[in-house]
């Protein structure tokens, strides 16, 4: 399995509760640029207040559930998944929790929980402006790790877990008390064990690799519905103030020096036409300004129509494209401060329906020699687990 192609940007939250209250959050930043993975920043929490800190980084997390209420059984593997279940946790109400499966080898392990515990959990996230944007329970996916750990053991905060054979997992069964977590070696960077499950279950679930139950599978549909309206509410807002702010510094412009004129003017009748004369040659210059600030995301010059249109009739036929930026804002317009973009830069969005299609497509473009870099701002599995949408941004020679 390569790693590289899979992460752009991710904030992955593996989240402990213990029957006191005592909360613990275990951090993930996964980036990739240019094809590389690796793991920005791990970092361990025990507060909403301490992990707030951080939180305007975020655009959205995946959040592994892994606390005391989760519980957690390996069985036998079964083809039918519904006696498998009930085999192992019977006479449950199942409108009443969610459940998800992840197997290795002949084994399952099944990770339960009540619904309302974990929606108070997810109430407790966004409460403090943490938006959840997929969830997971447990340590379902942990064997989705074993192959870049090779056979070290490991503690998480509830087990200790020995990998065997390259990908058979061996649990020592629930602690009573949690360890102190080991360095782990994953691929070519180091870990706390305990921030494994919480990669794990986001390789898991990126894959889909993850048999979650049809309670579970809807409410992430939800979640990632609302994360999506939350952005789209956030651009919008952010394109309205944007697009006030240009009104008033124009409107400000012209008509603080259409006041200023128009003063000088009556100061100076015996030269009426000579200042008419002026004033005219000032308005044509204003209407110039404002035509180039409605105009500022024009792609009218040859070269960049010509480059654009490379670009997309290279487009596999397994990619569809939804969006096309040319040279966006490189931050928010301020009153009396210039108006900058981001000069060589286009920014493509979209869905695919192959992984291999759209690596090879962004390889390809790597080698044009009028393209400088491109880089994966977001890449993740769409609701119907079939479709995968992306953003990229393409940096275009000077």
């Amino acid at each position: 399995m390569n790693l590289k192609n899979l992460f752009s940007g991710h904030f992955i939250i593996d989240f402990y509760e213990d029957q006191t209250g005592d909360k613990q959050f275990y951090l993930l930043n996964i980036k990739s640029k240019n094809q590389e993975f690796e793991v920005n920043e791990s970092e361990s929490f025990n507060s909403f207040s301490d992990l707030k800190k951080n939180s305007k980084r975020f655009k959205g997390i995946h959040l592994n559930i892994n606390s005391f209420f989760v519980l957690t059984k390996i069985v036998p593997w079964l083809s039918d998944q519904d006696v498998m279940i009930n085999g192992a946790f019977p006479n449950i109400d199942w409108d009443k929790f969610y459940f998800q499966i992840g197997r290795f080898g002949d084994k399952a392990i099944l990770s339960l929980a009540r619904k309302s515990q974990v929606e108070e959990v997810i109430s407790s996230f966004e409460s403090n402006n943490l938006k959840v944007k997929s969830l997971t329970l447990g340590v379902s996916t942990i064997n989705e790790v074993v192959p870049f750990i090779g056979n070290q053991s490991f503690e998480t905060l509830k087990f200790k877990i020995q990998p065997t054979s390259g990908e058979i997992i061996e649990f020592s069964g629930e602690l009573e008390k949690p360890l102190e977590g080991t360095k782990i070696q994953v691929a070519d960077f180091e870990l706390n064990s305990y921030f494994l499950p919480g990669l794990s279950s986001f390789l898991g679930f990126l894959q889909g690799k993850l048999n979650l139950g049809t309670s579970l599978k809807d409410r992430n549909k939800e979640l990632k519905s609302n994360f999506k309206k939350d952005l789209l509410f956030k651009g919008l807002m952010f394109s309205s103030v944007s697009l006030l702010l240009i009104i008033l510094t124009i409107n400000s412009f012209l008509y603080t020096n259409y006041y200023q004129d128009l003063n000088y003017y009556k100061s100076l009748n015996n030269k009426v036409e000579i200042e008419k004369e002026k004033w005219e040659q000032l308005k044509i210059k204003h209407a110039e300004k404002k035509a180039l600030v409605e105009n500022f995301y024009s792609t009218g010059h040859s070269n960049s129509t010509f480059l654009l249109n490379q670009i997309v009739v290279s487009v596999p036929r397994e990619i569809t494209l939804d969006g096309l930026e040319y040279q966006p804002f490189s931050r928010a317009i301020e009153q009396d401060n210039p108006i900058e973009i981001k000069k060589n830069i286009i920014i493509l969005s979209g869905v695919t329906s192959g992984e291999y299609s759209f690596s090879e497509w962004i390889q390809s473009m790597e080698k044009k020699e009028w393209i400088n870099e491109v880089e994966i701002n977001d890449y993740q599995m769409e609701a119907d687990d079939e479709d995968i949408s992306f953003e990229i941004e393409i940096s275009l020679n000077e």
